[in-house]
């Protein structure tokens, strides 16, 4: 009786190594954008905490009993009806990736992955509404100008100040912000390095003339010691060795000083949406995409927030003849047209 005992403890111990590693492969995945990894990385703790009710969360949940498409399908549907139809899609594809990584571990054979990972992913889940919101132009102004006025000392204001413009002339992201050191900015080219955007690869990204000069207004402030361009602050002085404002600190600030001009619920990525959407306007879908370090032009124009209204413009300004000119064509063929 030991003996079974020890044998199904050994066995057990290299059942949960395996699914150890399974979870190691799937994050090491996404190492490359921290991101992503924690979308993904959630998906799979949503993903177990919810279809067994709490009992198990990502690392013990006993992933290699999906082996069947019936089964995985249970799974994902369970979940699926209570989240939103992308966080579904999103769930359907993180599922299928563990699958895979625990067929690679030993945990699933050839056939049962084969079939685990055959689930149907059909539209169920939660319709939600766009994210974001639309800032025109004379937002920004509104917001900006509310800003050089507002709350604060001169220090607050040229720091947020210059923030705000960095958001809104280059379209980066926040974290991008977040990563930003003195010795990125290249005022000449107008450009700004950024280490490590999202899709991995570090790259310039041109910015307008007025982000280069509220950065400059900025750095003569703060001083061109190499470090974080924005900084938390004292009363009096920039603490340039109190690192980087945090991603959180950057959106409170953005939340605040957008509050302050009358705006609500706007957030670091509305500015994003706002570079992306009046670039539109003026420039191709696939230059607009390789200035915001987008790898495909489709997820550039999922970004466009532009108004029905500027729709209708653009569709008005397609030459086709009037139906007068038509008509009076076609009367003078003989023909008729009511």
């Amino acid at each position: 009786m030991n003996a079974d005992l020890r044998a199904l403890s050994l066995r057990d111990a290299d059942v949960v190594a395996a699914r150890t590693e399974a979870l190691r492969l799937y994050e090491r995945r996404y190492r490359h954008n921290p991101e992503s990894q924690r979308a993904m990385v959630g998906a799979l703790q949503r993903l177990a905490c919810t279809f067994s009710g709490g009992r198990y969360d990502a690392s013990t949940f006993p992933w290699e009993i999906l082996v069947d498409e019936e089964l995985a399908d249970d799974m994902w549907g369970t979940v699926a009806r209570g989240v939103a139809q992308n966080t579904a899609q999103r769930d359907a594809s993180a599922l299928r990736i563990l699958l895979g990584c625990l067929r690679r571990v030993g945990l699933l054979t050839e056939d049962q992955y084969g079939h685990a990972r055959d689930f149907k992913v059909r539209p169920i889940g939660q319709a939600r509404p766009e994210p974001g919101h639309w800032l025109s132009t004379d937002d920004v102004e509104t917001i900006l100008r509310s800003c050089a006025a507002g709350d604060g000392t001169v220090l607050t204001r040229t720091r947020d100040l210059a923030l705000l413009f960095t958001l809104a002339g280059s379209g980066v992201r926040r974290d991008e912000v977040h990563q930003l050191r003195t010795q990125d900015v290249h005022p000449a080219e107008r450009r700004i390095w950024l280490r490590d955007p999202k899709g991995g690869e570090p790259r310039s990204a041109i910015v307008h003339q007025a982000t280069i000069d509220a950065l400059a207004a900025w750095l003569r402030l703060r001083g061109n010691a190499p470090g974080p361009v924005f900084v938390p602050l004292s009363r009096v002085r920039p603490l340039v060795n109190k690192g980087a404002l945090s991603d959180h600190q950057i959106w409170k600030i953005v939340r605040a000083r957008t509050a302050e001009a009358g705006f609500t619920n706007i957030a670091p990525h509305d500015f994003r949406r706002f570079f992306i959407s009046n670039l539109l306007n003026t420039t191709d879908v696939v230059l607009v995409s390789r200035i915001v370090g987008h790898t495909r032009p489709t997820t550039t124009a999922k970004y466009d927030k532009r108004p029905e209204e500027r729709q209708r413009d653009a569709v008005a300004t397609l030459h086709l003849p009037s139906l007068s000119v038509i008509a009076r064509s076609s009367n003078h063929e003989g023909g008729t047209v009511a």
